[in-house]
């Protein structure tokens, strides 16, 4: 019989590990989310990484919201 310990334990891998393959195949929401660090840090938009239409859109998206939330007075 398992310890309670290391039943808790196997509940956190297993949910470790399905986030970190969630976060690698959503790479439309890791632009997002790659956009708005970059806005939060003062960024041009002028330098997004992406070329793909999609990836890009999801990264102005970010920078965007970014800005907004800058210029809202939520970040300094």
């Amino acid at each position: 019989m398992l310890s309670t310990d290391a039943v808790f334990s196997a509940i956190l891998l297993t949910i470790g590990d399905s986030s970190m393959k969630r976060q690698k195949r959503d790479p439309l929401g890791r632009a997002h989310s790659k956009g708005y660090q970059a806005g939060l840090s003062g960024k041009n938009k002028e330098q997004c990484p992406y070329q793909n239409v999609d990836v890009k859109s999801q990264w102005l998206g970010g920078w965007r919201d970014a800005i907004s939330d800058r210029s809202s007075g939520l970040f300094k």
